[in-house]
């Protein structure tokens, strides 16, 4: 099969979805966490924000992921657009009416982050079903750039707009930006898979080829993961807590961790195709450990470095992506990506809560200690491991993996 060399509309068209829901997604959990935290002044409750977001996702990526692979993955993503909107929209609505805040932000947040469940597993599944494997570097370059692009516009709009007109209106644009998104899944049409021939049709590939160590690899994903969690915790103590700054400056700070993000997605795509995923998650991964060492002990200046910090972050979220769906196979993408981000979101709410605990039990600057506890345990092992194995990765893919036709 010749490989595609530009994209087709369904990876058009996934991009600009993803970057419509990171957007609203993140104006929404800024203002929440910034609404709670001016309330009850502790690192907990700020955290609660996050783990309301997590919890269901570990607890039902699993389940999820097994419909991913039953049911049309479009049309669920589609189905959970138009829920999450409704979802979004009760909370301004709620408020209005003069229902204690914090409640009522948690209990949406949870209802959103079990929609979000099944709308992360069945994104992933249709990527796996719709992008050709030749493309999956590019695009999951391209992906970790968009959602990167919507953490920075929603960070840096979202904190000073907290500023000057405070939460409650922001949590309307959650619900149109869901809205959008549900309108770029529509487009996306229903695929039409040609009958195999001779040419296009799937080469038999030994299981271990074809699977590969994903045990290891859903790891070194979940690290991300985990990583994301906690920073988004980390990044709120570093500004508000121990530098006393306002919430604009946080949108600021926060919004150079999303440019640092996105050009950690340029970098990967120029790198040589002879630096292989495992090596550039590794790289990635060891900038940040320096990062979150250096932060919380250099003084405000330390706010600047989540720049650098986000560029690794990139770096190795990209690569770790890639590798996960190089390795998934498409009739069972749903079911694996599904139990791999649950461990991976449970995990992250476990260290979601070592970190708030330690900032209100210790000191602030001690949470980043137990972060780069966790990098330190788990990274450099693991891609020792990855690298023995000698996983493939994008840039040695050459034949498509097994799809399943009729979606």
């Amino acid at each position: 099969m010749t490989p595609t060399t530009t994209p087709d509309r369904a990876e058009r068209l996934i991009i600009p979805a993803t970057l419509i829901t990171c957007l609203g997604n993140n104006i929404q959990l800024t203002a929440a966490a910034l609404l709670v935290l001016g309330l009850d002044h502790s690192a907990m409750s700020m955290a609660w924000v996050f783990i309301a977001v997590a919890v269901p996702q570990a607890l039902l990526s699993a389940p999820a992921g097994w419909l991913a692979d039953r049911f049309d993955r479009r049309g669920l993503c589609l189905t959970c657009d138009l829920v999450s909107a409704v979802l979004a929209a009760a909370i301004p609505a709620t408020l209005a009416l003069g229902l204690a805040a914090p409640p009522v932000i948690y209990t949406a947040t949870l209802g959103l982050a079990a929609v979000s469940a099944l709308f992360t597993t069945a994104s992933t599944a249709l990527v796996k079903e719709r992008v050709n494997p030749t493309r999956l570097g590019r695009f999951g370059a391209n992906f970790d750039m968009a959602t990167s692009a919507g953490n920075l516009l929603s960070t840096a709009l979202g904190g000073v707009a907290v500023q000057v007109f405070g939460p409650e209106p922001l949590f309307a644009v959650n619900a149109v930006t869901f809205a959008g998104s549900a309108v770029c899944w529509f487009l996306i049409g229903r695929r039409h898979a040609p009958a195999p021939t001779p040419e296009t049709a799937p080469r038999p590939r030994p299981a271990e080829d074809q699977r590969g160590p994903l045990a290891r690899l859903g790891t070194l994903f979940g690290l991300t993961t985990i990583i994301l969690m906690a920073s988004n915790v980390l990044i709120v103590l570093l500004v508000i807590q121990m530098f006393h700054q306002p919430p604009g400056v946080l949108g600021v700070i926060d919004g150079l961790a999303g440019c640092g993000m996105l050009l950690g997605g340029f970098i990967y795509k120029r790198l040589s195709s002879r630096v292989n995923d495992v090596t550039r998650a590794l790289v990635g991964f060891l900038g940040l450990l320096a990062v979150i060492g250096l932060q919380p002990n250099i003084g405000p200046v330390g706010m600047l470095l989540f720049l650098p910090g986000g560029i690794a972050f990139g770096l190795s979220r990209v690569a770790s992506r890639n590798l996960l769906l190089t390795h998934l196979g498409s009739d069972s993408a749903g079911r694996d990506f599904g139990i791999i981000n649950a461990v991976g979101m449970g995990c992250g709410v476990a260290v979601t809560v070592a970190v708030s605990l330690t900032a209100d039990l210790i000191a602030p600057r001690h949470a980043f200690t137990v972060l780069a506890i966790v990098v330190v345990a788990i990274a450099p092992a693991t891609a020792a491991s990855l690298r023995r194995a000698r996983v493939r990765d994008v840039a040695t893919v050459s034949a498509p993996v097994t799809v399943t036709s009729g979606r």
